[in-house]
């Protein structure tokens, strides 16, 4: 009876300890998100990518990685356009900044789903998006949401 105790309490502590290390790693790790996106020369490559849950809260950034593999050429454009494919408030509250080398441009996820295009140009390995909710936001952003396409176009010459 005392054996069965003791393996019963062993059991229940590692059981609680991994639950408790799976729920730390998924809080602690990076939120981002890696894209490939191939590109051929005299080509025009186009991908949607669907944003349909960004999760963000006051202070709480998500990002995501375009990476570029150009096959035989050295440098490329990309345009970045943003297409609202439902409605909601959280577009208010974010701040997106993407950056590709030395560029960084730094914008309200309203605008960019209002029908502004970024462009990028040379030699382009990656670029990066990330979604950003101020941390002086209050309790207005609570529950908000919203869903949008991001179109990637990359051409070589």
């Amino acid at each position: 009876m005392k054996n069965k105790f003791v393996i019963m309490l062993i059991c229940s502590t590692l059981l609680l300890a991994g639950v408790g290390g799976t729920i730390a790693y998924e809080v602690s790790k990076n939120s981002s998100d890696e894209i490939q996106v191939e590109v051929e020369s005299d080509r025009v490559t186009e991908r949607v990518v669907s944003v349909t849950d960004l999760s963000l809260y006051p202070g709480k950034e998500k990002t995501y990685t375009l990476k570029f593999n150009a096959k035989s050429v050295d440098e490329i454009d990309v345009s970045l356009g943003f297409k609202e494919t439902e409605a909601g408030e959280l577009k208010n509250y974010v701040i997106v900044t993407v950056s590709s080398g030395d560029k960084t441009e730094t914008i309200g996820l309203n605008e960019l789903l209002g029908g502004k295009t970024l462009t990028f140009s040379g030699k382009i390995e990656k670029i990066t998006i990330t979604y950003r909710m101020d941390e002086n936001v209050g309790n207005e952003a609570q529950g908000a949401a919203t869903k949008f396409d991001i179109r990637i176009k990359a051409s070589a010459e």
